[in-house]
C-alpha cells in the first residue's frame, strides 16, 4: 500500500511554507517506523498544459530539496480528483517529459486520483481505452439514450473484484486503477461510466457521481454502508425522454446485458430491496463513526491525512453534496451547478426563492414580489441560494424523473444491436433483445418490491 503525507489545508500561505510542512512530515515519519512514507506535493492539473510546466515543477523540487527532503521521499502529483479523466495531447507530452526526467532522479511524478498516484503509462493506458470506446460509440450515429445504453453495456462487462488488503483502494475505485487491473467495485463502476459518458461529449447527456445509503442484515447486527452509483440527466427527442434517472452499473454487472438498474425513476430507489436502501444521513453518520474507529486503530499503518473527496447522495428523502478539494478548471459539473445553469429549472428556482422571501417578511408587498420575480427570471440565476436546499433539490430532481417505458428500452436495444451486429438478421436480433428483456423482468422481480412501478416489474404478464 502506498503511504503519503499531504497537508489538507489549501490556503497559499500554508502551502508555500515548505519548512513547516516538511517538519510535520519528519515528525510523522517517527509514527511510521519501518514504513515507506512519502511527502506528497499536490499541484494543479492545469499546470500540465502550461508552457512553463517543467520550470514550475523544477522550482517546487528545488524548494523541497532546500528544506531537507531526499529525492526518494518526494512524490509530485497533478490532482485529478473529480476531474475529467482523459488528458489532452499537450498534457501527455508534459507528463511523459516529467516522468522520464524525474525517474532518473528517483523522484516519483504522476497523477493523483482516489488517494493514490498513477504514473504516465497507467494514465495513458486508461486514457486510450476511454477514448477508443467513446470513438466507437460516437461513430454509430446513435441517439443520446442509445449512446448511454452502449456505454452502460461496456462498463457492466467488468466483473466486481476487490483489491487485497495489501493493495491500494484506488485499484478498484479510480478509473486508472480499474483500467490497469482486474479490480473494480461500486466506485470504480461509477467512475468508469462517468468517464466514458463524459468523453462522448454529448450536450444532451450529463452524468453525475452519486451515493446511496445501504443497510445489510448481518448476524446479530445491522451494517450500514455507502454505495456509489450514478444519476444522469438525459434529453432524447427520438424517445421523448427528458429528465433525471438513476443508474447502477455495479448491481447490473455480469456476462450478459443486465439492465435492471438502467434509467430508473428516482422514486424507485425506495423500492429496491435486494440490498436495502436506507436514509443516507443515517448511513453517512454510521460509516463516519466506523471510519474514525478504523483510523484510530491504523493510525501508524495506512495513512495520516484524509483528503476530502466528492460525495453526493440521493436516498428516499435526502440530497447531500460534500465539499471537495478542487484544483483547476476541469472539475466535472455536480448537480448543483448543473441546475444553477440550466434554464429549464430557472422558473422553479426563482419561485422557491420568492417563496422563502415571503416567509421571511412579516409584511409582503405583493406587487414588489411580482416585479422582483420577473426581474430574477431575466437575470443570471446561478447565485440563487435555493440550490443549497437539499430537500427542495430532492423534490426538484424527483419531479423531473419521468418513468421509462419498457418499449423504449426494447427499441433502443434493437437499434443498438442492429448497428453493432450488421451481419445479423432482424429475427435473430429481435430474439436476442426479447431474451434480454425477459431476463431483466425476472431480475427486477427479485430485486424490487412488488409495488414497484419499474417498467420491467410491471411487464411480467406480457411475457
Amino acid at each position: 500500500m502506498n503511504l503519503f503525507f499531504a497537508t489538507g489545508e489549501q490556503n497559499d500561505k500554508h502551502k508555500t511554507n515548505y519548512a513547516k510542512r516538511i517538519s510535520e512530515y519528519k515528525n510523522k515519519q517517527k509514527d511510521f517506523k519501518g514504513e515507506n512514507l512519502k511527502f506528497l506535493e499536490l499541484v494543479n492539473r492545469d499546470l500540465l498544459e502550461s508552457e512553463d510546466c517543467f520550470e514550475k515543477i523544477e522550482h517546487i523540487v528545488n524548494k523541497l530539496f532546500k528544506n531537507g527532503l531526499k529525492p526518494n521521499e518526494i512524490v509530485i502529483a497533478f490532482n485529478n480528483d473529480n476531474c475529467i479523466k482523459t488528458f489532452s495531447k499537450e498534457e501527455f507530452v508534459n507528463l511523459k517529459k516529467l516522468d522520464k526526467f524525474y525517474e532518473e532522479k528517483n523522484i516519483k511524478i504522476g497523477v493523483f486520483d482516489y488517494k493514490d498516484i498513477f504514473n504516465y503509462d497507467q494514465v495513458w493506458h486508461a486514457n486510450e481505452i476511454i477514448k477508443k470506446n467513446a470513438k466507437v460509440i460516437n461513430k454509430l450515429d446513435l441517439s443520446p439514450l442509445e449512446k448511454i445504453l452502449y456505454a452502460y453495456l461496456i462498463v457492466t462487462q467488468k466483473t466486481y473484484n476487490l483489491e487485497t488488503e495489501e493493495q491500494s483502494l484506488a485499484q478498484s475505485r479510480s478509473v486508472y486503477g480499474v483500467l490497469n487491473s482486474d479490480k473494480i467495485c461500486c466506485v470504480g463502476f461509477s467512475e468508469y461510466l462517468k468517464s466514458l459518458v463524459n468523453e462522448l461529449n454529448d450536450k444532451n447527456i450529463n452524468i453525475f457521481g452519486n451515493s446511496v445509503g445501504i443497510i445489510e442484515n448481518k448476524i446479530k447486527y445491522l451494517q450500514y454502508g455507502i454505495h456509489r452509483n450514478n444519476i444522469v440527466y438525459l434529453s432524447d427527442d427520438k424517445y421523448k425522454l427528458n429528465g433525471f434517472y438513476y443508474l447502477d452499473p455495479t448491481w447490473d454487472y455480469g456476462k450478459r446485458e443486465y439492465l435492471t438498474y438502467f434509467l430508473i425513476n428516482l422514486s424507485e430507489i425506495k423500492n429496491i430491496y435486494g440490498c436495502k436502501i436506507c436514509d443516507s444521513e443515517k448511513a453517512f453518520k454510521n460509516v463516519t463513526k466506523v471510519e474514525k474507529d478504523i483510523f484510530k486503530l491504523n493510525a501508524t499503518k495506512n495513512y495520516c491525512n484524509i483528503i476530502p473527496v466528492f460525495a453526493s447522495s440521493v436516498a428516499s428523502n435526502s440530497f447531500r453534496i460534500n465539499d471537495s478539494l478542487n484544483f483547476g478548471k476541469k472539475t466535472e459539473p455536480n448537480i448543483y451547478s448543473f441546475l444553477q445553469n440550466n434554464q429549464k429549472f430557472k422558473e422553479c428556482l426563482v419561485y422557491k426563492q420568492t417563496e422563502s422571501d415571503l416567509k421571511a417578511n412579516k409584511y409582503v408587498d405583493e406587487e414588489k414580489i411580482l416585479i422582483n420575480n420577473y426581474n430574477l427570471v431575466q437575470k443570471d440565476i446561478k447565485n440563487l441560494s435555493v440550490t443549497n436546499d437539499k430537500n427542495f433539490m430532492w423534490k426538484l430532481l424527483n419531479e423531473n424523473s419521468p418513468k421509462v417505458d419498457l418499449v423504449t428500452i426494447q427499441n433502443a436495444l434493437y437499434t443498438l444491436y442492429k448497428k453493432v451486429q450488421k451481419n445479423c438478421d432482424k429475427d435473430k436480433i429481435s430474439k436476442y433483445v426479447f431474451d434480454i428483456i425477459k431476463m431483466n423482468i425476472n431480475d427486477s422481480n427479485k430485486l424490487f418490491k412488488s409495488n414497484s412501478q419499474l417498467a420491467f416489474a410491471e411487464c411480467e404478464k406480457i411475457l
